[in-house]
């Protein structure tokens, strides 16, 4: 594992942090449904506004299983890599994309029936997921499969995940999603810094870095992000340094890091 390579002269009043939530907010479960944030981490993310900083969500997950995953709190957020989109917590989500044909789940479900272990998970009516995580043997089988179902219509792309192959709408990702979050007034002025840890989150780092910010990888894995936290527990524990006036000058003496 690479050593963590936080960015210096981090101060919440200046940035906009937008996080991932599996292997980002929390562990990677064995199900997806299994999934769940730590009390101690929803705290941090509690604080955060209050010391100062604006946050938001930029997931694969649907909007309505982002919530779950952190309630009490509701914040701006994107949802299935950006094809959910709701840059107001208090008001519904906006969804202007064509759902998948409704013959796509079963026809999925099919090709894959025959492996043991594979889950096959619908995301609202514009994703599809298939998870290989309890039979990773699978997968080059899986993605060719899911490959040879999607491959001739250009309006769907696939996602590639940590023992995860996905159905997404083409004209989504989650760079585009967090260009559409920095328009929301509660961002204004601020640079974006992106935390995932998955292929996924790849354009999200781009997208933050190309607006003036940061990208931060969560993990192991070749990443453009320009920086590195090993796993949750040490982002969790570099969010609440940043919340201390301890941690804000022992990251860049209370400035912002001008690189």
């Amino acid at each position: 594992m690479e050593t963590d390579d936080v960015p210096i002269g981090i101060t919440l009043q200046h940035y906009a942090f937008f996080f991932d939530i599996d292997g980002t907010l929390a562990d990677i479960c064995s199900r997806p449904d299994k999934v769940r944030i730590p009390p101690s981490r929803l705290s941090v993310l509690s604080g955060l506004a209050g010391a100062g900083g604006a946050w938001g969500v930029v997931s694969g997950r649907p909007l309505a299983e982002i919530d779950a995953l952190l309630f009490p709190l509701r914040v701006p957020a994107a949802g299935v890599h950006g094809a959910q989109m709701r840059a107001d917590p208090h008001q519904p989500m906006d969804t202007a994309l064509m759902p998948l044909p409704s013959t796509l789940l079963r026809q999925l479900q099919n090709a894959v029936a025959a492996l043991p272990g594979i889950l096959v998970e619908q995301k609202g009516e514009v994703a599809i997921a298939v998870h290989y995580r309890a039979c990773p043997q699978y997968e080059a089988e899986v993605t060719k499969r899911v490959e040879a179902l999607v491959r001739a219509d250009t309006r769907w792309a696939l996602q590639h995940g940590k023992c995860v192959v996905e159905v997404r709408p083409a004209a989504v990702d989650k760079g585009k999603a967090l260009r559409a979050l920095m328009q929301a007034p509660c961002f204004a002025g601020r640079r974006p810094l992106f935390i995932g840890d998955d292929l996924s989150d790849e354009a999200g780092f781009a997208a933050a870095q190309a607006l003036g910010g940061k990208g931060i990888r969560v993990g192991e894995g070749h990443t453009r992000a320009q920086h590195r936290l090993a796993n949750p527990d040490a982002l969790e524990a570099w969010l609440k340094r940043l919340m201390t006036p301890q941690g804000i000058r022992a990251c860049g003496n209370e400035r912002e890091d001008a690189s």
